[in-house]
């Protein structure tokens, strides 16, 4: 039987590195930007619940959409469950309201071209 590794939360330098800028700032918003699937998501991914201010973040999401249309909701229920997500640890530890933008489709894949850049802009 293999033993269960113990977690160490920021262990990784990145991660630290991460913590330090943030707490080092008071943002009021943040975006974690990736590619790809056209979603716009928020808080939470480890658990299929909303966030005690679900309502902010219904308003601001909906003008982020409301011309690209993406997808959107929290990331547990939209996408899937995420253990570790920079939302999360942003909208818990320091209020921030916090999205992870998936920017693309599936031509565009993980690397859009150039030529994708701006139309995904």
């Amino acid at each position: 039987m293999r033993v269960r590794p113990k977690i160490v939360p920021a262990s990784e330098p990145e991660v630290a590195a991460m913590q330090a800028f943030f707490a080092s700032r008071s943002f009021q918003t943040a975006l974690s930007t990736h590619t790809y699937s056209n979603l716009w998501l928020y808080p939470y991914g480890y658990d299929a619940f909303l966030p005690a201010n679900d309502g902010d973040y219904q308003e601001v999401t909906a003008l982020a959409i409301a011309v690209n249309g993406y997808l959107a909701g929290p990331s547990a229920t939209t996408l899937y469950l995420a253990n570790g997500v920079t939302t999360d640890h942003e909208h818990e530890t320091h209020g921030t309201l916090s999205w992870t933008p998936e920017i693309g489709g599936d031509a565009d894949g993980f690397w859009p071209p150039s030529s994708r850049i701006v139309p995904l802009a």
